[in-house]
């Protein structure tokens, strides 16, 4: 699970886990959303906030190794039956794995897009995919705090009238 998934589940803001942990605010909130990687703070800020968490340093680094290496579990397989699921890779194939789950896989896809992506990188996708229903795509819209005209979907194509 990311640290964000893991701050929005305890009810944590950036601003409780910068108390918690001592660490100043922005840097707690790039830590969140994926822009500052774990491995640029030093081992005391690691281990704060790891308590901020209720971790051990070695617990918050594992977790945050686990979302590294996240594979597509086998139960999800069967949303992907028109690609060779076994050959898909968490960053190579980000943009088609985020739209496929979300718009087909219902909470259990939506769980593992949580556990692997940083929000960082679901504003990438958000930003880039136009394969998104009006539902998923004002979710994320809402959820990652982007506006219209960040995303790919909500730019009109030719012929287009609206959208």
């Amino acid at each position: 699970m990311s640290l964000a998934s893991m701050a929005f589940y305890m009810g944590l803001c950036p601003e409780d886990v910068a108390a918690a942990s001592g660490l100043p605010t922005k840097t707690v909130d790039g830590i969140l959303n994926g822009d500052v990687p774990l491995s640029s703070l030093s081992t005391g800020e690691q281990r704060a906030l790891g308590h901020a968490f209720g971790l051990s340093l070695d617990g918050l680094l594992e977790a945050e190794r686990r979302r590294e290496s996240a594979r597509l579990p086998q139960s999800l397989r069967r949303h992907f039956w028109d690609t060779r699921f076994d050959a898909l890779d968490r960053k190579a194939n980000q943009d088609q794995i985020v739209t496929r789950l979300l718009e087909r896989a219902g909470t259990e896809g939506l769980r593992w897009v949580i556990y692997a992506y940083s929000p960082s990188e679901l504003r990438e996708t958000a930003r880039r995919t136009r394969r998104l229903t009006p539902v998923t795509a004002n979710f994320l819209r809402e959820t990652l705090g982007l506006s219209r005209d960040e995303m790919a979907y909500y730019r009109v194509r030719p012929l287009e009238r609206w959208r």
